[in-house]
């Protein structure tokens, strides 16, 4: 349970566009992260390029913190197909959450 003192800090930091996460969560989405990438045989570079160039603009906005409406409604399609391009976007990459997926393009970014 969040103490007063970091429920605020959690507000003011999401109220600012930054991402925020408890540190047990973020621990745990780190460490399954790195257990993932032990396990394959594939660098994160090459399950990239997999992707589309509609699911990379997806990715972006992800990135930038954007939910599906508003990825919809930027990209002027339904947020149903956001939704199935996030899917697709996940199984390629072998994650399965948005942080997953923000850590896993900092991870292809320094290989």
């Amino acid at each position: 349970m969040a103490t007063h003192h970091e429920l605020i800090k959690a507000i003011r930091t999401t109220h600012a566009g930054e991402l925020w996460a408890e540190r047990k969560v973020l621990s745990q989405v780190v460490d399954s992260l790195l257990q993932r990438m032990e396990g394959l045989n594939t660098p994160l570079a090459a399950l990239r390029e997999t992707l589309t160039e509609r699911e990379e603009e997806v990715v972006k906005w992800v990135i930038h913190g954007m939910m599906n409406k508003e990825i919809a409604a930027q990209l002027g399609i339904s947020e149903k197909t956001v939704k199935a391009h996030l899917g697709n976007i996940f199984s390629k990459l072998k994650v399965s959450r948005r942080l997953q997926l923000l850590l896993h393009q900092i991870a292809t970014r320094t290989e």
